[in-house]
């Protein structure tokens, strides 16, 4: 990630997966039919029932997360990136 090629690739993997991760996830928040559709009510016999809602809510709170982590890896990319326009390197 150091270099000017690698640092150049994870900016724009980071990029990427930002936008599909949040598009994603508001997909999954608004409850849109398609994006989701592996929920299933699931219980053994006995226990308490876990709302759809519930699990939503969980996988939503996840993928924000995860979109927060690359925000981070895409910050160090950029800074990397900006590091190797100004060394020339780039």
């Amino acid at each position: 990630m150091c270099g000017p090629t690698g640092s150049t690739f994870w900016l724009g993997l980071s990029i990427f997966a930002i936008l599909f991760l949040s598009v994603l996830a508001s997909l999954i928040n608004n409850g849109y039919p398609y994006a989701g559709e592996w929920f299933e009510a699931k219980a053994q016999p006995g226990e308490h029932l876990e709302p759809l809602d519930e699990q939503r809510a969980v996988v939503v709170a996840n993928l924000w997360k995860t979109v927060g982590i690359y925000a981070g890896v895409g910050i160090l990319s950029g800074l990397m990136v900006f590091l190797h326009k100004v060394r020339g390197n780039l």
